[in-house]
């Protein structure tokens, strides 16, 4: 079920796609990622043609993720690129992930991806 909510052709590692969460349980075909591996995922997605939208911040509390309301965006400007859009979502991705002041709560992240060209 999980695989089905990656879009087509992402191209992340098989790793990076089983250890997603999956947020059924939220009644929304979406996945995310702890820290470590939500930056994998961009990782990954350098020089490519994948950018990332943003994304939503997911806490644990009481055994089930729920949304913090805390999110990103990164939306493709009028004289930019696409290519130089994609390289700046990726760095806005990175920036946002490693700020987040997560502090003893258990976090994921959700992205939203966009193929380019």
């Amino acid at each position: 079920m999980l695989k089905d909510a990656l879009p087509a052709g992402l191209p992340i590692s098989e790793e990076l796609r089983t250890c997603a969460t999956s947020l059924v349980h939220l009644g929304v075909r979406e996945f995310a990622w702890p820290r470590p591996k939500a930056l994998e995922v961009v990782s990954a997605l350098e020089s490519t043609a994948w950018a990332v939208l943003g994304g939503v911040v997911l806490v644990l509390r009481d055994e089930v993720y729920t949304r913090k309301y805390d999110n990103w965006s990164s939306d493709r400007r009028s004289n930019e690129t696409w290519s130089d859009f994609v390289k700046r979502s990726h760095h806005e991705t990175r920036s946002y992930i490693e700020h987040y002041p997560e502090g003893n709560a258990v976090v994921l992240y959700v992205l939203v991806f966009k193929q380019c060209t």
